[in-house]
């Protein structure tokens, strides 16, 4: 099924534009209609509020930049994939007046008044994509860890609708924690929030550790020029490099806000967990991210390439 426009009132989206809000509400939380259960973040407002946060940390990550990749002053088309809240499409187009921006999401949440350079449709990146060949110049993918079954095949897609000379950019994070002081005590939910997530996703078939494949994977697909910058996000102020203690100031924020909307319905879902103690995990997690003890973070990668031009 192609993409839908959130706002089309056409008669043929007319069935599926009246079912888009007929929610999933699943232990407290509100999830898409739209494709239910294929994806397991909640789009109710403790998650926007959540995403609008996470916006934020990755402009303190990159010094209030939308992108790395180097694109010419000029772009007239922009994809962004999964684009939840819409911040970053709306900003982009603020940006770059000139560009046509268009966001894609399985949740119909974002604003309706944006820039009229920029329109929201309903969409699953996981469908064959029905935008013509060769019609964007710059393709924008950002934490959709766990939510895509084929990396290689949706890569593939967006190297065909790219122009030539065209770039895409994947920006994700990564589930487990690190310590530079081992401070992490080993039998914390910290410590085991990686092979649950691994377990998670295996179910799902959707593999959340793309972080550190998708350079590989991008370059398999045919892009060239593959770079990727690699950060870490701190849980808390503990660094001294002042840069880093605002950034985990925001990653902390980010974590506090998020562990629900991570874990929930993965572990309710995909591990078959109860209710009861999939909330006392994420009640632990919260405490080993207050705790001024723990010294952790986890990476966070942009990666960019170049269709080529040939």
């Amino acid at each position: 099924m192609g993409p839908k426009n959130v706002d089309d009132n056409a008669s043929d989206t007319t069935s599926i534009d009246s079912g888009v809000t007929k929610y999933r509400y699943e232990n407290g939380r509100r999830y898409h209609a739209y494709k239910d259960g294929s994806y397991w973040g909640p789009n109710d407002e403790k998650a926007q509020e959540h995403l609008d946060v996470a916006h934020h940390l990755w402009l303190k990550t990159l010094d209030d930049r939308l992108h790395l990749a180097p694109l010419p002053k000029r772009v007239n088309k922009v994809l962004d994939i999964g684009c939840g809240t819409g911040l970053w499409a709306i900003e982009f187009a603020e940006r770059n007046p000139t560009a046509q921006v268009v966001g894609t999401d399985l949740s119909p949440m974002q604003p309706s008044y944006v820039p009229s350079n920029c329109r929201f449709e309903l969409d699953d990146a996981n469908d064959e994509w029905t935008h013509a060949p060769n019609s964007f110049d710059f393709i924008h993918i950002r934490s959709l860890f766990g939510c895509i079954t084929s990396w290689p095949t949706l890569y593939a897609r967006a190297l065909r609708c790219l122009k030539p000379g065209g770039y895409i950019e994947h920006v994700e994070m990564a589930p487990q924690f690190k310590s530079p002081d081992d401070s992490i005590p080993p039998r914390s939910a910290m410590a085991s929030v990686a092979a649950l997530s691994a377990r998670a996703c295996a179910v799902t078939g959707k593999p959340g550790d793309v972080i550190y494949r998708m350079k590989g994977w991008l370059g398999e697909a045919g892009f060239k020029d593959v770079k990727q910058v690699e950060y870490a996000w701190p849980n808390g102020q503990w660094p001294a490099d002042a840069k880093l203690k605002e950034v985990g100031r925001w990653s902390k924020l980010h974590l506090l806000y998020g562990i629900e909307d991570w874990t929930l319905a993965l572990a309710t879902r995909a591990l078959g967990w109860e209710v009861e103690k999939a909330r006392a995990f994420i009640e632990e997690m919260k405490k080993n991210v207050e705790d001024p003890k723990i010294h952790a973070y986890h990476d966070m990668y942009v990666c960019y390439a170049r269709k080529p031009l040939d």
